[in-house]
């Protein structure tokens, strides 16, 4: 008898004794399953047997079919019930919140239903569940179950039939409330029970549950929301008189279920009943949480459930201060200060949450900074909380200053967690000491893992970030008052401009929050000796001369720790500078540069101060005027000195006698320690150069010495050691970048044929596929290059390779030299590509089994696995194969070009190979790459590249079509796959071109045969979707033209001719595109030719013999808009005039040239907003995306309208190689236009549906 069967409460068989309660209970339940075959049922679900298990949730399901409410109730009491043993509570619970998350989250599926009716009793008896339950697992999951049966339907908000905690903005606030189901639920329970309520354990857990969705707004359009009547409830009757007073509990646990749940009654609402007395008793009890904290950890017994109640203290704080700011007075705002300084300013922590409440004390300290930007008296308010009711500028700087040495140094400064961390956790010491680039990465990383959340945030960087608050924000009368202070002679005499002035206007006057930090800073500094600075001049740094360091004296006066402070501090004080305008003299931080952070990075004792101090180059400099390029340079020959440099291993001392007690004489680092310390100022060297503004004349043409002097430094490390070479061509990649003035083709050749043969060694043959291992010539431990230091030689060769490409020449520099340096770099850049694939192969092999699916992909990779996906191999591969298009052009026969030599013959015969064969292999992988979804990078980049890799390589096909058809091949392929796959329009939008440029491409059809891969269905399919922008329907329209004027229609498709045409009308019409509007760019072009002869093939179906009478109106509008497009491209330049050409070019100079003053205006407005405005901005965007204004649609055209230009010349550089200037194609249009209208027209009048000019010029043109 299965359990759905066994529907009556009257068991056929005597109940164990440990199943009698809880059949009582489902006595109440109609239809309630048989319990005893429920709790057997089960059991079995846990049984190691399969049979029994499988069988088991057979009878569940069935029985959740027949009656899931009904089940539902009973696995609930059997999941609250103490006399079930643990396990089968926990099957229970488990089983109660999937069933529940299946019904009520995803109606629409197959599978249990709840009519609305059930969700009442369901609440009911969750609830009754969670005040019985046993402390355990299984409470949690009835907590879960509660929360679901009270989650919000969005359909209840005009969104779908899914539940949700957040309510929508689409329905209007008077409307009946659906949160209030569970909060009067709860409150009613309290009513009925609520001694015994109160004192369960489950009483907090419910209570959060019926606060929780009200922490969002309900009406986004609105700024302000009234409290809801069923909080106003829920907080009177419940949380104010019962959960506010547990917030002070002595319990950890007690305390931060309670803070929690006060948390989310006030995150978006300040209910009536917690205003007043109740808000002073909250304050209070956030305050007594973080003491309790403190005393605990002063006596070494502070808990994770102690820092988990802080920090839960802390957010609500934070939430207080953010949103209901106006409630709080002085003495609140001092209260809530003095519980962040108490968890900010213990002693390093250990605890696993310590990091977590630190930072999220430093973020209610930020709130706090930003309810200063509200109106009075909040303002005052707090102003006076951060500044222990300071009354002038003079105490407020030093309480600031008081608050920094108390908070934000003991952080800032080197801890024992940092030096643990770096030997037992290298990778984790280098994400939270990333730089540049790698931070970046590491913060999105974070964010998209933590779903947006901060677990991320170091206890550091929260520091960090409130020091640049703090230097940011205005002090009470809207800016600082400068006390007296101290100028250097020096600076007096050398820099007559003041404190981040740029000549364009005055700097804001400093912030007590700035004064405060400096002078943290200044006091460390005074502590440090003076060293002499060991200067290079400007003409020999230039050159390529650069300065050796030794370890500064101020590490040692200083210590470790507080020198690596010292450079924490600086950098949070020069960036926050920088962003209010006020930017550091140059100078001044010449000065701290020179005598600090170059010799630190370069040559300090301790690992640690030179991590930080490459990381305050980083980011002083890449801030840093244009007036300090000799000190970029300066400070990347440092960072290139902190990557050269030797440090002294664990272990590798030769002296056995020397004493253990000598081993505290300097800090010891290993192998992985010295890669992080390297890695580190690699980041910080790419940085500079890719973020300073004034690195392009640092690394200019005025400095091609200290270019090629960098560059060798850094390609004497590759060869060195290829296997620890990552972090020099990380650099050197970057150097490329922005020194491609300063970089002739030549060198950038002979950089890249540098790094290939230091690679040579480690890569696989290509004969037998061989093995690395065993090779002689390779020493140490480099045998195994690793794949990421493989990658690195990758990115370095695509960005040298780039450079050669975008030398501009110099008067009197020989052309054909830089011809000949850019193929040379193209040639041994893709040959190395082809190694890199080899050597990824051989160090992580492995097989790819989807073959069936690669047969329909057109993979061609006989089922082996493809290397691994690399952004840089694609740009690599465009930009050596539009050198190899550029060189065929090049050897056109002219009369007075030389013949070329032998060498330079060779040269090109191996470019040529090389880039054939190596671009032929990645579009061969680029099916299984598309499979591997965002790991394989097949994107909007990639397929762009793709486009143009065809294009030229359809230029320099000459009588290599096969090569050619070996890329578009798989390139269609994947692009139509794409097409088929993909939501995004930009990506949608570069896989169209993409397979406009493979179908078009010399011999694709003679060896692609189309029959196998729809491209002509793909290409309908998505101009039919693309109707939500013009410019992805100008994308679809050119693919249109292209599969058409490339595969034609055969014989008897009249049908498939007619639907064509009415897809690209109305494709046209969307995308706004006619023969008279085209773009300038492409008149007279191959795109235009490609609509002619795709709109020639039409109409020849159409008129075919024996093909059905056309539809004249869609036959007419074909034929006149191709006989027009056809008159244009074989109009001579006589035929028109360019007149007007210059019309609208008097007044270009004058676009945008207060953009930047407009953004700085945006910029600090935004900085500076109220609370209140912030939520007003946001009300008014809600309401402009309900209404649908005609505004946004506007600014949506106009921006769809910038891209539809560059769509246009995409494609016709994409098509320009097999369709020339498109006269060809209106020639052939021309003749079979005469033929056709000199015959049988089938009843289509010529005159009626094409214009007499346009037939005469077209006429006249195609006869001359």
């Amino acid at each position: 008898m299965v359990l759905a069967d066994a529907t009556n409460v009257v068991a056929t068989d005597a109940p164990s004794a440990t199943a009698t309660k809880t059949m009582s209970q489902a006595s109440d339940v109609p239809n309630a399953p048989n319990t005893e075959k429920l709790v057997a049922a089960l059991d079995d679900v846990a049984s190691f047997a399969a049979a029994k298990r499988d069988a088991a949730a057979a009878k569940l399901d069935a029985a959740s079919a027949k009656d899931a409410p009904g089940l539902c109730i009973a696995l609930l009491r059997v999941a609250s019930d103490r006399a079930h043993g643990s396990a089968r509570r926990l099957a229970a619970g488990t089983f109660a919140r999937n069933l529940l998350r299946k019904a009520f989250w995803t109606p629409e599926k197959d599978g249990a239903s709840f009519p609305d009716a059930s969700r009442a009793p369901i609440r009911v008896a969750a609830l009754d569940a969670l005040c019985a339950a046993p402390d355990g697992p299984s409470r949690a999951l009835i907590a879960e179950c509660l929360r679901l049966a009270g989650a919000v339907p969005a359909s209840a908000f005009g969104g779908s039939s899914h539940f949700t905690d957040r309510a929508s903005s689409s329905s209007p606030a008077s409307s009946e409330d659906p949160r209030a189901d569970l909060a009067l639920d709860v409150c009613e329970h309290l009513a009925r029970h609520e001694s015994s309520f109160v004192s369960s354990s489950g009483f907090l857990l419910a209570t959060h549950a019926a606060a929780r969705p009200f922490q969002y707004f309900r009406d986004a359009a609105t700024a302000r929301e009234a409290a809801p009547e069923a909080l106003e409830t829920l907080c009177g009757k419940v949380i104010a008189p019962h959960v506010v007073p547990m917030c002070g509990s002595d319990d950890a646990r007690v305390r931060r279920a309670a803070l929690k749940v006060v948390f989310r009654a006030v995150r978006a609402y300040m209910p009536d009943a917690l205003r007043g007395e109740a808000t002073r008793s909250i304050v209070g009890s956030i305050s007594r949480s973080t003491l309790i904290l403190r005393s605990s950890s002063d006596e070494g017994t502070a808990s994770e459930e102690d820092w988990i109640a802080a920090k839960r203290a802390l957010r609500l704080a934070k939430a207080l201060v953010t949103r209901h700011a106006s409630m709080l007075d002085s003495s609140a705002f001092r209260s809530i200060v003095g519980a962040c300084v108490g968890v900010a300013g213990v002693d390093d922590p250990t605890a696993d949450a310590a990091d977590a409440a630190v930072a999220e004390a430093f973020a209610c300290l930020e709130s706090v900074l930003s309810a200063t930007r509200e109106p009075e008296p909040t303002r005052d308010a707090a102003w006076a909380g951060l500044t222990d009711f300071a009354c002038d500028d003079a105490q407020r700087v030093s309480a600031l200053k008081d608050l920094i040495l108390q908070c934000v140094v003991p952080h800032a400064n080197l801890r024992a967690r940092d030096e643990d961390r770096l030997a037992e956790d290298p990778e984790e010491y280098a994400r939270v000491n990333a730089v540049g680039d790698a931070a970046i990465a590491d913060a999105i990383e974070e964010a998209l893992a933590d779903g947006g959340g901060s677990s991320g945030v170091t206890a550091r960087g929260a520091a960090l970030e409130f020091a640049q608050a703090l230097v940011t924000t205005k002090g009470p009368a809207g800016d600082g008052a400068e006390p007296p202070a101290k100028k250097h002679k020096k600076d007096t005499k050398k820099d007559t401009k003041k404190d981040g002035e740029d000549g364009e206007g005055k700097a804001p006057p400093p912030t007590p929050g700035e004064f405060a930090l400096k002078e943290v800073v200044d006091a460390i500094l005074a502590e440090a000796p003076k060293e002499k600075i060991e200067k290079v001049g400007k003409s020999a740094a230039a050159a390529g001369a650069v300065a050796t360091y030794a370890a500064p004296a101020a590490e040692a006066a200083l210590g470790a720790s507080k020198y690596f402070g010292l450079f924490q501090l600086a950098a949070a004080l020069a960036s926050a500078q920088a962003q209010r305008g006020r930017a550091a003299k140059d100078g001044a931080m010449r000065q701290f540069c020179q005598r600090h952070a170059f010799p630190a990075a370069a040559a300090a004792e301790s690992p640690h101060v030179a991590a930080a101090a490459a990381k305050f180059i980083a980011d002083a400099l890449a801030v840093a005027k244009t007036t300090a390029a000799a000190l970029l340079r300066e400070g990347v020959a440092a960072l290139i000195a902190a990557i050269e440099r030797e440090w002294d291993l664990k272990g590798s001392n030769d002296d056995d006698d020397t004493d253990d007690d000598d081993d505290d004489d300097g800090e010891e680092i290993d192998d992985e320690g010295v890669a992080v310390v390297k890695d580190i100022a690699s980041w910080a060297a790419k940085s500079v150069l890719e973020d300073a503004p004034a690195a392009s004349e640092a690394f200019g043409t005025l400095a091609v010495g200290a270019v090629d002097a960098s560059c060798e430094r850094l390609l004497a490390l590759v060869e060195s050691s290829p296997a620890h070479s990552t972090p020099a061509l990380r650099v050197l990649g970057a150097m490329a970048g922005v020194a491609s003035g300063a970089m002739t083709p030549t060198a950038a050749a002979g950089r890249v044929e540098r790094i290939v043969a230091a690679f040579a060694p480690f890569a696989p043959s290509i004969e037998g596929n061989d093995s690395i291992e065993g090779n002689d010539s390779i020493e140490g431990n480099d045998s195994d290059v690793p794949l990421d230091a493989w990658e690195a030689s990758v990115d370095a060769c695509a960005a040298l390779v780039e450079a050669a490409t975008e030398w501009d020449a110099p008067e009197g520099a020989s052309d054909e030299e830089a011809r000949e340096g850019e193929t040379a770099a193209a040639a041994a850049a893709a040959a190395h590509v082809a190694a890199y694939w080899r050597a990824a192969e051989s160090l992580e092999p492995s097989a790819d089994d989807d073959d069936d699916e690669d047969e329909a992909d057109g993979d061609q990779t006989d089922g082996r696995a493809p290397p691994p996906a690399h952004a840089a191999v694609a740009s690599l591969l465009r930009a050596a194969a539009e050198v190899l298009a550029s060189r065929v052009s090049d050897e056109n026969p002219a009369k007075d070009k030389k013949p070329a030599t032998d060498a330079k013959s060779a040269t090109f015969a191996r470019l040529a190979a090389d880039v054939r064969r190596v671009c032929a292999e990645w579009a061969r992988h680029l099916p299984a790459w598309r499979r591997q979804g965002e790991a394989g990078l097949v994107d909007d980049a990639s397929l762009d590249d793709l486009r143009d890799i065809v294009a030229a390589a359809s230029t320099a096909a000459g009588d290599e079509d096969e090569a050619v058809a070996a890329i578009a091949g798989p390139g269609a392929a994947t692009a139509a796959a794409v097409l088929e796959d993909s939501d995004d329009e930009a990506t949608r939008r570069a896989a169209a071109g993409a397979l406009a440029a493979c179908v078009s491409a010399p011999g694709f059809r003679a060896r692609v045969p189309e029959s196998s891969l729809n491209f002509f269905r793909v290409a309908i399919d998505n101009a039919e979707g693309a109707t939500t922008g013009r410019r992805s329907a100008r994308a679809a329209l050119h693919l249109l033209a292209a599969v058409a004027a490339s595969s034609g229609f055969a014989a008897g498709a009249a049908g498939d001719a007619l639907n064509w045409l009415r897809v690209r009308c109305e494709c046209a019409g969307v995308a706004g595109w006619t023969v008279e509007g085209a773009d300038d760019a492409c008149i007279n072009g191959a795109l235009l030719g490609a609509h002619v002869a795709s709109l020639h093939a039409a109409l020849a179906a159409l008129a075919a013999p024996g093909a059905p009478q056309p539809d004249k109106k869609v036959f007419g509008a074909a034929l006149g808009e191709a006989v027009r497009a056809a008159a244009t491209l074989l109009a001579s330049p006589e035929d028109g005039d360019d007149d007007d050409d210059d019309d609208n070019d008097e007044d270009d100079d004058s676009v945008g040239e207060d953009d930047s003053d407009d953004e700085a205006t945006i910029r600090d407005d935004l900085e500076n907003e109220t609370e209140e405005e912030f939520l007003e901005r946001y009300a008014a965007i809600a309401r402009d995306m309900a209404d649908g204004t005609a505004a946004a649609a506007a600014d949506d055209d106009d921006d769809d309208d910038e891209g539809c230009d560059e769509e246009d010349s995409a494609y016709d550089a994409a098509l320009r190689s097999t369709r020339g200037d498109g006269a060809m194609d209106a020639m052939a249009f021309a003749r079979w236009f005469e033929t056709w209208r000199a015959g049988d027209t089938r009843g289509v009048r010529v005159s009626s549906v094409v214009d007499g000019a346009s037939a005469k010029a077209l006429t006249k043109a195609a006869a001359r």
